[in-house]
């Protein structure tokens, strides 16, 4: 359980089921998860998979999750593209993303906070649907996205770069 990513949170949630396996960076501390720590032989089995998908995918971080669809956000602390894979016995459950190309406009709720000086409540983005249900689809983590509507028990894995890796002590590495 998870009480501090709110800026992910579905509206009227206090906590998310979720956690994250390598470096992290929040609130001005980096380190290694105490997730990472707990379950070593997890984060090797989940880097396998991804290895076995993409062999050169740089990455610190796994975020794994369950049950919740993220609500409209920015990667704050990541930096370039992740790759997300959904797994499990549900339906829809797509990743939307801000794409200006995109067909598949959102409008941020008006009555809600701004996401980003860029990202503004009531505003209209184009974006596209993405099909992460047993499909490993890499994204840009730094523009608009969440997760559609689903039905059923839905887990996700998302890998990403933490943005201040190159600040990470040797002995952390």
């Amino acid at each position: 359980v998870n009480f501090s990513r709110t800026n992910v949170m579905p509206k009227g949630e206090s906590y998310i089921q979720g956690f994250v396996l390598g470096l992290f960076s929040y609130g001005g501390t980096l380190g290694i998860s105490r997730g990472l720590q707990r379950h070593p032989w997890l984060a090797r089995l989940l880097i396998g998979a991804l290895r076995a998908e993409s062999p050169d995918f740089p990455f610190t971080s796994v975020q794994l999750n369950y049950n919740y669809a993220s609500r409209p956000h920015v990667d704050r602390n990541n930096l370039g593209t992740s790759y997300i894979v959904s797994f499990g016995d549900h339906t829809g459950g797509e990743l939307w993303v801000h794409d200006d190309a995109g067909e598949d406009p959102h409008t941020l709720d008006a009555s809600g906070e701004d996401v980003s000086g860029v990202y503004r409540a009531g505003r209209t983005f184009p974006g596209r649907k993405l099909r992460v249900k047993d499909a490993w689809t890499a994204f840009d983590g730094n523009k608009l996205h969440f997760t559609c509507p689903y039905e059923g028990e839905r887990y996700s894995l998302v890998f990403f770069t933490a943005d201040r890796y190159a600040a990470t002590p040797q002995d952390v590495r």
